[in-house]
C-alpha cells in the first residue's frame, strides 16, 4: 500500500491510493471538521485534555466508530537534545498507529519545511513569555475511511528559531511530561451520509485553504 501526504490543519496526514477520490475526500474533510470543532471549544493550545476530548467527541458524532483512545504521558529523555520525529518514532509502534514506518519517512522528509503552514501549527508562543508549548498531530486514513490518529505535546522553555520538526529540543528545557493522545475510527460511510452536506458547508473555503496536497 502506498500514500499521499497531506496537510489538514496543520496535521501530517498519510492517505492510502487504494481510497476513492469520495474516500478521500470524506477522510480529510472529517478530520478537518473534527479539527475545528475541537478549536472553537477550546483555544488550540490552552487545554490539551479538553481538545483532544473535544476532537474525538466530534468524530463520533459524524457517525464514527472509536475502538481505540490510547492516552500516555511519557518524562522526556533524562539528557541531551532530541527532535520531535526522534521522540514520536518508538511511540508510533506502541500506539498501533497503522503504517509507523511510512509516517516516520513523511514526518523526516517534512522535518526541513519552515513555513508558516506548518509553524504557526506546531508551535504556540504567547505574547511576553518564553515558555512555549508544541503539539504535533499526525493521522492515516486507510480503506473503508479508518482513521488512525495520534497528538503529542508538550511545554518546554528555549528559544529557537528554524523548522519545529528539525529542531532539537534540550531535554532539561522540557516542563513536566510529554502528553500523547490518539483514536482509532471506522468513519461508517452510512451515518457520514447524514452529515456530509452539513460538513461541506460549515468548512466552506477551509476545505481549500487548510487541505493541501503534497505528493
Amino acid at each position: 500500500m502506498n500514500y499521499v501526504n497531506y496537510i489538514c490543519a496543520g496535521a501530517v496526514v498519510l492517505v492510502s491510493d487504494e481510497l476513492s477520490v469520495g474516500e478521500v475526500q470524506d477522510g480529510l474533510d472529517a478530520l478537518l471538521y473534527c479539527q475545528a470543532v475541537a478549536s472553537g471549544k477550546v483555544p488550540a493550545f490552552a487545554n490539551f485534555e479538553r481538545w483532544m476530548n473535544a476532537n474525538t467527541g466530534a468524530v463520533r458524532t459524524l457517525g464514527g466508530l472509536v475502538w481505540s483512545e490510547p492516552c500516555i504521558d511519557v518524562p522526556p529523555p533524562r539528557s541531551g537534545r532530541f527532535s520531535l520525529c526522534e521522540m514520536i518514532a518508538p511511540l508510533l509502534g506502541q500506539l498501533a498507529l497503522t503504517s509507523p514506518e511510512a509516517l516516520q519517512a513523511s514526518l523526516e522528509a517534512l522535518s526541513l519545511d519552515a513555513s508558516a503552514l506548518l509553524q504557526s501549527e506546531l508551535l504556540d508562543t504567547p505574547n511576553g513569555q518564553t515558555q512555549q508549548t508544541v503539539r504535533l498531530k499526525c493521522a492515516v486514513i486507510t480503506p473503508g475511511v479508518s482513521i488512525a490518529a495520534v497528538v503529542i505535546c508538550f511545554k518546554f522553555d528555549e528559544k529557537f528559531s528554524g523548522p519545529v520538526l528539525s529542531h532539537r529540543f534540550a531535554a532539561e528545557n522540557v516542563i513536566g511530561n510529554v502528553s500523547i493522545r490518539g483514536y482509532r475510527a471506522l468513519m461508517e460511510t452510512e451515518d457520514y451520509d447524514l452529515s456530509r452536506e452539513t460538513v461541506v458547508s460549515l468548512l466552506g473555503c477551509q476545505r481549500q485553504e487548510r487541505i493541501i496536497r503534497l505528493t
